[in-house]
């Protein structure tokens, strides 16, 4: 699996056959010429990591992506978002969850606003596949 830095402060999970089929599609089309591009990537691909599950199925995280998520010693939530999990503290998803709710309005509403194109985001160009994690 592929381990890395995550949104929100969370980590993401790909299985490596969901990490090929999604790396061609990561867009990097201002990375040559805006400096915030080539931050935000450095910033994720630097903590990228390959993880592999013990014989009971669990990972172990580098301290980097333990610090990031900000996960402790509380329970810690998988929540499977298609081609990717998220691992987020458990207390802390449920903070952004009330967040959500209070901000974001109901599920019909950001459905309607989904449906509507706003916050979608729109295709800006060629890409650039980023590294292999399994080449670095």
């Amino acid at each position: 699996m592929v381990a890395m830095k995550g949104l929100d402060r969370t980590i993401m999970l790909f299985p490596l056959s969901s990490w090929e089929k999604l790396r061609p599609q990561i867009r990097l089309a201002d990375f040559r010429a805006d400096r915030e591009a080539r931050l935000y990537q450095r910033t994720i691909y630097r903590g990228m990591e390959i993880v592999t599950p013990d014989s009971q199925g669990r990972i172990q995280l580098s301290p980097a992506l333990r610090e990031h998520a900000q996960i402790g010693k509380e329970p810690v939530v998988f929540l499977g978002l298609g081609e990717w999990i998220e691992l987020w503290p458990e207390g802390k998803l449920e903070r952004y969850g009330e967040y959500n709710r209070e901000f974001g309005g109901s599920i019909e509403e950001m459905a309607r606003r989904w449906d509507r194109g706003e916050g979608v985001a729109r295709d800006t160009g060629p890409s650039v596949n980023p590294p292999d994690p399994r080449e670095t």
